[in-house]
């Protein structure tokens, strides 16, 4: 395997958006702190205190402003590459797990690997686009998909991105 090597020279902005993912997770609204009905997420300050505080910086420069500097290219190029090589040591094709924005890559992997089996998707970032490229491969190769989403989805969170897919 050759190793790539790929540097992304960048300002990492200190921005806060952790609240952001209380919506985006669908726990509740984040602006007010309210709580979807039957959710399961634990009530109080200090539930969700320890909630914002696994949120980690992100190196990715993906601000509240959605500026993305991720190369899925070269992480869909990586995926197909250890793809290919688990198939040369076991002759078999690989079911390809992806979750959240790691969806991006998973569909374009199938770009550069005969070796994907199916694709196993739980609530990824996107959807392959029905007049793009990534679409239109994974149709030629008939690679089936399994999307999986979780609850509070649909037209009636139009304040929340992630249930509108």
């Amino acid at each position: 395997m050759k190793h790539v090597k790929h540097h992304i020279h960048e300002t990492i902005n200190n921005e806060t958006s952790g609240q952001t993912w209380h919506t985006q997770f669908r726990i509740g609204t984040y602006n007010q702190f309210t709580f979807n009905e039957n959710s399961q997420f634990p009530r109080g300050e200090e539930n969700l205190d320890q909630f914002f505080l696994q949120m980690t910086p992100d190196t990715a420069s993906d601000s509240t402003h959605g500026d993305q500097s991720i190369n899925i290219n070269l992480v869909a190029k990586a995926v197909a590459e250890v793809i290919d090589k688990v198939n040369s040591k076991t002759g078999k094709k690989s079911i390809l797990f992806s979750h959240s924005q790691g969806g991006f890559p998973g569909w374009e992997s199938a770009r550069y690997t005969d070796k994907i089996a199916s694709i196993i998707t739980i609530e990824p970032g996107s959807a392959p686009n029905v007049n793009g490229d990534d679409y239109r491969v994974l149709s030629q190769k008939e690679i089936p998909i399994a999307f999986y989403y979780s609850d509070y989805i649909g037209t009636n969170f139009t304040d929340v991105p992630s249930a509108m897919m």
